[in-house]
């Protein structure tokens, strides 16, 4: 979140924003708060990247795509250019990471099968989608053109992209898999009516005994069905 709010506010606040002026921004020189922006990615990058391995818990496109995060912060902090396209991706990629983040802690408290959970789910695919897939692809393709980024500028953006739309297309195929079995245990579920329970089973009264104790406590035999 800290990430996102800086990158945002270096591009619509502070300035320069290379959506809106790419001409005069795209190759240019960093800010102080682009350096200060790269420092803190790079840092959670690098914890990320290390954990990951550690407890194997990413696949290899993620940590790939953690190499090239690395890379590129590193590459542009050296450098001191591009910082406003860095901006511009890292906004895009860590708009999503809330939701991700949703996902994971969901998960590990057994509420990922809740309402909630899947409304999280469709929120997070729809982002990744217009973020990095409509305006990714729309940024990528004047940056590639454009004549102020160098040539390491462009085929390290373009890696990053090429990983973007990997882990896209593993969301897309999660998504499929996940709504398909959703809406084939909906039509297999049986309907059961009130009829159908008054045919098959019986309800025992519920029994109350007394367990001979001096405190005169009380044992309760719960109501069971039986077919």
């Amino acid at each position: 979140m800290l990430v996102l709010c800086l990158s945002a506010w270096s591009m619509f606040v502070q300035g320069p924003n290379p959506f809106t002026d790419p001409d005069g921004v795209l190759g240019g020189p960093n800010t102080k708060l682009h350096a200060m922006v790269c420092v803190i990615c790079m840092g959670y990058f690098l914890y990320d990247l290390i954990w990951s391995v550690i407890f194997q818990t990413e696949g290899t496109v993620m940590l790939l795509h953690h190499v090239l995060s690395i890379y590129g912060t590193s590459f542009v902090l050296y450098r001191g250019v591009n910082g406003a396209e860095l901006m511009a991706t890292l906004g895009g990629s860590e708009i999503t990471n809330p939701f991700l983040q949703a996902r994971w802690f969901l998960r590990e408290t057994d509420q990922h099968r809740t309402w909630y959970a899947e409304c999280n789910n469709v929120i997070f695919i729809l982002v990744f989608t217009v973020t990095r897939v409509c305006v990714g692809t729309w940024f990528i393709s004047i940056y590639l053109r454009h004549p102020g980024p160098d040539l390491a500028s462009k085929i390290g953006s373009f890696a990053f992209y090429t990983v973007s739309m990997a882990l896209w297309v593993q969301i897309v195929r999660y998504a499929v898999r996940h709504f398909c079995k959703f809406l084939y245990n909906v039509q297999e579920t049986p309907e059961v009516t009130a009829e159908d329970l008054a045919k098959k089973t019986h309800i025992q009264p519920s029994v109350a005994v007394r367990d001979g104790d001096t405190n005169s406590s009380v044992i309760v035999r719960h109501s069971t069905a039986v077919e």
